[in-house]
């Protein structure tokens, strides 16, 4: 299938067109750059996995994690930078001083910088929830340092930017992701990115876009990894001589590795059930046949957004110091129905805020990428809701769909881009239970709501939809 292709207050950042850093020639220069970031002092100091339960200490290493960053330059006008982390989530506060570091670098060749988890959960504990009871599972010398290797990563992919052409190409890939809720509406759809340099002797870099949660190796695992994705980009690196990077989609509530099993019909054991998967994963980036040249333009813009924090145990988590505090944004009023769905006191209006991004990039004349701060049910991109009949809160309206707001021909979310406000779900089968608020509870069809216990609120896509609808016009 052809790919035819200050900081509290909310602005709209819109970069004004400058001379290309290679004159006024409009043309592709893509710079690529990685590095490891398994902690250095791994072997000497306690690190806890994130993801998948509480108080699990790092045991060894499976194979690395890494900070992978390509920077897409058309030639004139904006750039942008692109950096993909195997980690289970990065916190806006660490993003801000990502880009500070790299104001300079930033404001002077006008590029605008992004970091994106691929929500590994064979990582670290980036969040700080997974530690052992009562205590943050982060590392903040760590962060720190991880902070300083993703700068330097930005900058060395700026400075190996070479000339060339971009390609995209899509294909479905049948059965490789399984949404956990309904309404079960999985995107399987396989997409990338593919820069050839003009130099033949240069390494092509192909970006990957899925939606599927690295949650392979499951609960018993306490070895880093990258999960899946380090096989899938393994594969095609070692088939195409070629650098890699992933970046997902839409993962939320939740889109996952489907169970795999041996010749022998035999449950795999977990590494190499992912192993096989992510090989597996690779071979539909491998069979994509038909290629479209994506012509050298880019626009950029992002919004800063206050969302009101309904979640009472992330708010809690916070005040105890598990989690970074939330950076205050501007008091905005809930609306009763979205307060009472959420068992809050439809009289207290004013919740606390805070800010986090969202963004929209067009690539060529075809391409549209929503980047959004969590893990998005897919349902809020396509529209395939569940009817009235089968949700909980049926007189609830159904946001608008973010890929009927974007006028592009392909369209592509980004999840876990800058922030990690966990999942993002429709207000129409939102549920929390009356009598224990924020713990997992199932609802009067018997489904269960786990996701609603790590997220902000309900009232989260709607912001992202009217947002959207401002950056597009």
């Amino acid at each position: 299938m052809s790919f035819r292709l200050s900081l509290i207050a909310c602005f709209l950042l819109v970069f004004p067109a400058t001379a290309s850093l290679y004159g006024a020639e409009k043309q592709w220069h893509v710079g690529f750059a990685q590095a490891n970031i398994v902690p250095p002092d791994l072997e000497s100091k306690t690190y806890y996995m994130g993801g998948w339960g509480e108080d699990k200490p790092v045991q060894g290493v499976f194979d690395p994690v890494w900070i992978r960053a390509i920077y897409l330059d058309p030639g004139q006008g904006q750039k942008v930078v692109l950096a993909s982390v195997d980690h289970v989530g990065i916190r806006y506060n660490h993003i801000i001083n990502i880009r500070k570091a790299l104001e300079d670098l930033a404001q002077k060749n006008n590029i605008s910088i992004h970091i994106i988890s691929t929500h590994n959960h064979a990582g670290l504990d980036t969040i700080g929830i997974w530690g052992p009871p009562g205590k943050t599972g982060r590392d903040d010398a760590y962060l720190a340092w991880f902070e300083k290797t993703a700068a330097e990563t930005v900058q060395k992919a700026v400075a190996d930017a070479k000339p060339g052409k971009i390609f995209g190409g899509q294909i479905m890939a049948s059965g490789m992701v399984v949404d956990d809720s309904p309404p079960r509406v999985p995107n399987e759809q396989v997409s990338v990115l593919r820069f050839v340099p003009d130099d033949k002797n240069a390494r092509p870099t192909w970006l990957l876009h899925f939606s599927c949660h690295p949650e392979g190796l499951g609960k018993p695992n306490s070895h880093l990894s990258s999960d899946f994705v380090h096989a899938t980009r393994e594969k095609i690196e070692q088939t195409k001589n070629c650098n890699t990077l992933y970046i997902n989609g839409a993962v939320g509530s939740m889109q996952t590795v489907p169970r795999l099993f041996d010749e022998n019909g035999r449950r795999s054991q977990p590494q190499a059930t992912i192993y096989k998967f992510g090989r597996d994963l690779a071979d539909y980036y491998l069979a994509i046949d038909q290629w479209t040249e994506i012509s050298p333009e880019l626009l950029f813009k992002t919004k800063v957004i206050s969302l009101p924090i309904y979640n009472e145990k992330l708010i809690g988590a916070a005040k105890m110091g598990l989690i970074l505090p939330f950076i205050p944004g501007e008091p905005r009023t809930s609306p009763p129905e979205m307060l009472r769905i959420a068992r809050k006191d439809p009289t207290q209006q004013q919740l606390p805020t805070s800010i986090t991004e969202v963004s929209y990039m067009r690539l060529g004349d075809s391409i549209g990428v929503v980047f959004i701060p969590g893990e998005l049910a897919p349902e809020l991109a396509n529209g395939k809701y569940l009817e009235p009949d089968d949700c909980v809160n049926p007189e609830m309206p159904t946001e608008k769909p973010l890929f009927e707001i974007m006028p592009d021909r392909i369209k592509l979310i980004i999840g876990l881009a800058n922030d990690e406000i966990g999942y993002i779900l429709p207000a129409n089968n939102y549920y929390i239970s009356e009598t224990k608020p924020w713990v997992p509870a199932d609802d009067k069809f018997g489904r269960g709501h786990y996701p609603e216990t790590n997220g902000t609120g309900p009232e989260t896509p709607t912001i992202i939809a009217e947002t959207l609808e401002e950056l597009v016009k």
